[in-house]
């Protein structure tokens, strides 16, 4: 058996520090957990893809977590957007990627245990495998889904999948895997956008708890985030 928390879209950066208290809070809490996992799901810095400081910042920042493994994966604020977003200023690149690995180590892991789940930063859709906006950066592309959700599928051991990037807290299943969404640390997401890919907007971090093959996760938000 074993704890996990899994943070998401902390956005720190040491010369724009708007969400440094929610980060505080939710480190401090986090902490607390006395969890054997800790994970940072993305978008852990503010502008990663053009400022190597805050990258450095936010390597140092994920060192407080006092877990004693600690995994991250990169998001669109510290590599860029996928090169299919062609219209996004901020676009992935070798060299982007080559400087997240140099500040956090691999951009991708894998533990051995069971159940199986797949931590990523963008969720595979909103509300439908069979969602068909090409042009989407909420989410995963048509095309890119598929090939994740089947080879899942086929793959038979799956259990959920955990995401960020959306700022919003939510749960769905599909084809007997459970897609979480978790919500921001550094703050939620709110508008007609924000409201049409469901969910609700909250701010905080998630909780695994695994015992043999069975896993629980619940939503922590702790009372002074804001």
């Amino acid at each position: 058996s074993f704890r996990l928390v899994m943070l998401s879209d902390t956005h720190v950066s040491r010369t724009h520090p708007f969400f440094f208290d929610n980060g505080e809070v939710a480190l401090e809490a986090a902490n607390a957990l006395a969890p054997d996992v800790a994970l940072v799901t993305g978008d852990v810095t503010f502008n990663g893809p053009d400022v190597a400081d805050d990258l450095a910042f936010g390597a140092e920042q994920i060192t407080r977590l006092s877990a004693p493994v600690i995994r991250t994966v990169p998001g669109n604020h510290d590599v860029g957007y996928s090169p299919a977003a062609s219209s996004m200023r901020q676009l992935m690149s070798p060299e982007r990627r080559q400087a997240w690995i140099d500040s956090f180590g691999d951009d991708f892991w894998s533990f051995h245990h069971r159940p199986v789940g797949i931590f990523l930063h963008v969720p595979p859709f909103a509300h439908d495998p069979a969602e068909t906006d090409e042009a989407t950066t909420g989410t995963l592309r048509p095309a890119a889904r598929k090939r994740l959700l089947d080879t899942c599928a086929d793959a038979g051991c799956v259990r959920f999948m955990a995401s960020g990037h959306l700022h919003r807290d939510k749960r769905m299943r599909f084809r007997n895997i459970d897609f979480v969404w978790a919500p921001g640390t550094a703050f939620m997401s709110t508008g007609p956008r924000a409201q049409a890919w469901g969910g609700e907007p909250w701010v905080g971090f998630l909780d695994f708890q695994f015992e043999g093959d069975s896993y629980s996760v619940d939503t922590d938000e702790p009372q002074d985030m804001l």
